[in-house]
């Protein structure tokens, strides 16, 4: 068995208006006019499986990808084949550039589809405290994920952080919520907390039932014996 993987690519050409000055000897002063920017990327990979002993080819795969031409962001990515359904993952974006800000990268909603064009699987992701997907970032934190589970039910959690970036609290809940509601029901906390000097080394975890795990720096963690109830 031996396999050829293949990459087509494409790759697009914008001109800028800009224009550059040089700041440095011997060249000081001189401008540089026809600046250009390519956005290069990959559209489709295919696989070719061979079987050596009749040297022909005995499966293929072939993964096809699209993007927006305003920030270059995957939009889809479909997926076929000899023995693989047909599944193509599609990727929206709410971009924020207003204000010097470039928040424009970030996955807001993923989801799956099959060749029948049914839904197997989605995704939200809120930042910034925002209750529903299409909300454009203000600041970039990933503050809750919502999973689809089935019908209008979805998986929730949520994360709270430190100034530092740190994920101090994470919450789930055995109950659903909906596409744009918070569960109510079964709420589970853990948290964790950092060291005071670097804020970068967690120091002591809880988990949902009062658990404490806490952690020296000499290589021992020490299970806590603590119990406070569900958080």
């Amino acid at each position: 068995i031996a396999q050829v993987t293949t990459n087509a690519y494409d790759c697009t050409v914008t001109s800028s208006p800009a224009i550059l000055l040089d700041q440095e000897w011997p060249f000081e002063n001189v401008q540089y006019t026809g600046l250009q920017t390519r956005w290069a990327r990959t559209t489709s990979e295919s696989k070719a499986i061979y079987n050596m002993a009749t040297n022909t080819v005995a499966g293929s795969a072939l993964t096809a990808y699209a993007y927006e031409a305003t920030y270059g962001n995957l939009t889809t990515k479909t997926e076929s084949g000899t023995g693989i359904e047909t599944r193509t993952t599609f990727t929206n974006y709410y971009p924020n550039n207003s204000g010097g800000k470039w928040l424009v990268g970030l996955p807001a909603r993923t989801y799956v589809r099959d060749a029948a064009n049914l839904t197997r699987s989605l995704t939200m992701n809120l930042y910034d405290g925002a209750d529903v997907f299409n909300t454009a970032p203000t600041t970039g934190i990933l503050t809750a994920t919502r999973t689809w589970i089935s019908g209008t039910q979805y998986a929730q959690t949520s994360m709270a952080y430190d100034a530092w970036g740190n994920v101090t609290a994470q919450t789930t809940w055995s109950g659903y919520g909906g596409v744009s509601s918070v569960p109510t029901a079964g709420a589970r906390t853990s948290s964790t907390v950092y060291d005071a000097a670097y804020h970068t080394y967690a120091t002591s975890m809880t988990n949902p039932l009062g658990h404490v795990t806490y952690v020296d720096y000499s290589g021992i963690a020490v299970q806590g014996t603590a119990y406070t109830g569900y958080s």
